[in-house]
């Protein structure tokens, strides 16, 4: 097989890709978090570029909680080092040092494992069962201290503010103990750990005993990525479910295209899961058949004429027949006025129709 040359025509910029970032971690890495890192790259050398969370979610189609787990991936990998302000939030990024990096890299080959890692460790199963490495270690109420000494870490720092962003309120003693306990003794990433909150809060669950539970379930069927967690769970909220009904899909989960669709109506729309579920009621006795782009046309006129909740569709559907019955008037006006045009402008005169056979008759007699 013949090798292959790389070359490229002279360009006014280039974005510089570290060759130890190829040869070592991209190979391995989630493709999603790699695209983060060259954006990243790129950004480096763009000082007027707008940079924030949300930015670069809006840029990639991701949610904020993915951009943010990408980062922290690659502060693990010591590539990154995130910094944060008072208040938490995501201040300054800075690209670590190749030997940095590289000597993190040998660190971790040449590394003695920790001798308590095990029980923290989750392994896939080889079979169907659960294995005894994967058994649920019993819950430790943690001290005081052990507490404070989780909160000092930037990353349970952050852990702790999405959980609260999350659940709308601030974590009491026991939420932080599960946390902890999911974290330290189950094994489950910070990562997986914010995953997990979203995907409960998403499905209506904000309770820490459901979190736990449902945090226990991924770890005995060896989640240990959100990637892994993602390809086995479906988020369906509400807005889903209500799609699924009007438009009578069974037997399938929604793909990942509907997914984002019915996420746009309720996210940049701001539609409830009721209002969803008539625009495709309508979309069903209108054509008769299940369309997302009938729904979308519905719902961008709604979002138009700023429909938030179901009672403003009774004005805005009496305005529109009012509007129909005007149009249909209007027309009928023009057809009679096109009636009454051309020859029709002539003088109507009345016959007498039985008077002129008679006279047409007599006069054929006398020839």
């Amino acid at each position: 097989m013949s090798n292959i040359k790389i070359c490229t025509e002279k360009s006014s910029a280039y974005t510089n890709i570290p060759d130890f970032f190829v040869d070592h971690y991209m190979a391995k890495a989630n493709g999603e978090y790699v695209k983060v890192f060259l954006y990243m790259l790129r950004l480096l050398h763009a000082p007027n570029a707008q940079i924030s969370i949300s930015h670069m979610a809006d840029f990639f189609d991701h949610t904020e909680n993915d951009i943010r787990r990408a980062l922290k991936y690659w502060e693990k990998e010591n590539l990154l080092r995130l910094d944060y302000d008072a208040d938490c939030e995501l201040s300054s990024i800075c690209f670590l040092a190749p030997e940095t990096a590289q000597s993190s890299l040998r660190a971790n080959i040449t590394q003695t494992p920790n001798p308590i890692a095990p029980a923290a460790i989750i392994t896939p199963a080889a079979t169907s069962g659960v294995s005894e490495s994967m058994a649920t270690p019993a819950k430790v109420e943690y001290s005081a201290d052990e507490i404070a000494g989780f909160k000092k870490k930037n990353d349970i720092k952050e852990l702790l503010f999405i959980a609260e962003t999350y659940l709308r309120r601030t974590l009491s003693m026991t939420d932080c103990q599960t946390l902890f306990y999911l974290h330290d003794q189950i094994g489950l990433s910070v990562e997986l750990l914010e995953y997990l909150i979203e995907y409960c809060v998403e499905k209506g669950h904000s309770n820490i005993r459901y979190i736990e539970k449902t945090g226990l379930a991924w770890h005995e069927k060896g989640y240990q990525t959100v990637a892994e967690a993602k390809a086995n769970n479906k988020i369906y909220t509400k807005s889903h479910t209500a799609v699924m009904k009007a438009f009578g899909i069974k037997g399938r989960n929604l793909v990942d295209t509907e997914l984002q669709t019915i996420n746009h109506w309720s996210r940049d729309f701001g539609f409830t899961p009721e209002l969803i579920s008539e625009a495709c009621n309508r979309t069903m006795a209108s054509i008769h058949t299940p369309s997302f782009e009938y729904v979308e046309k519905i719902l961008e006129s709604w979002y138009r004429q700023k429909v938030t909740k179901l009672t403003d569709l009774v004005s805005l559907d009496a305005k529109h027949e009012s509007a129909s019955r005007n149009a249909m008037h209007k027309k009928n006006a023009n057809l009679q006025a096109a009636k009454n045009s051309g020859f029709s402008n002539f003088s109507q005169r009345s016959y007498n129709y039985d008077q002129l056979e008679q006279q047409l008759l007599h006069t054929g007699g006398q020839h």
